[in-house]
């Protein structure tokens, strides 16, 4: 099928990528009409273009509390702190509290870092991935059709701690850990 695509609308999409899309949106997301697969289409292409245009890290700060579940056992949430290297001062810091991770089988603490660093680190990770010649990335970051790149849980917090943090040009300056809460400090290299 070919639908209505616009190279202005969506400047990260060739023709064919726009079309299947549209395909699986109308095929497995039930939408009738193309007007309401292509509403979709466009949200979440927006929402993929305002994570892409936030600014490089200059520092970051994590905080991790570990709360106690009747089911789960210890379920983490972070809070994190993120200063940006912007030269505009009014979107040059952020925070937020991300939402738990609950379960079990899987590392759990990596799950709330990568809730983090796809809020904050997006669009630093995809302009790094643009810039690269052998358009590699290391393990935990993925590419994404709607937002560029996105950042896996469930892999071991060594990997945002050495290979994703060198990946976007980060150094983790200081980790503590307790027995109920984790802190770790990414600073750009200088």
């Amino acid at each position: 099928m070919d639908f209505n695509y616009s190279k202005e609308i969506f400047p990260r999409w060739t023709k064919e990528e726009f079309n299947k899309e549209m395909e699986f949106q109308m095929k497995y997301h039930g939408y009738k009409t193309y007007k309401g697969a292509y509403n979709n289409i466009l949200k979440q292409y927006k929402a993929g273009d305002e994570l892409l245009n936030k600014p490089d890290i200059k520092k970051l700060e994590i905080s991790v509390d570990w709360n106690r579940s009747r089911t789960w056992g210890y379920n983490p949430q972070a809070t994190y702190r993120c200063w940006y290297d912007s030269k505009d001062d009014d979107c040059n810091f952020e925070c937020g509290k991300t939402e738990s991770a609950s379960g079990y089988g899987y590392d759990k603490l990596s799950q709330v870092l990568s809730y983090v660093f796809d809020v904050v680190g997006r669009g630093m990770a995809y302009r790094k991935y643009r810039r690269n010649k052998k358009k590699e990335f290391p393990y935990g970051i993925r590419l994404s059709d709607y937002y560029g790149v996105y950042f896996e849980g469930g892999i071991g917090d060594n990997c945002y701690r050495y290979g994703i943090a060198e990946y976007m040009g980060l150094k983790c300056t200081g980790y503590f850990s307790g027995k109920t809460y984790d802190h770790y400090v990414f600073e750009k290299k200088k």
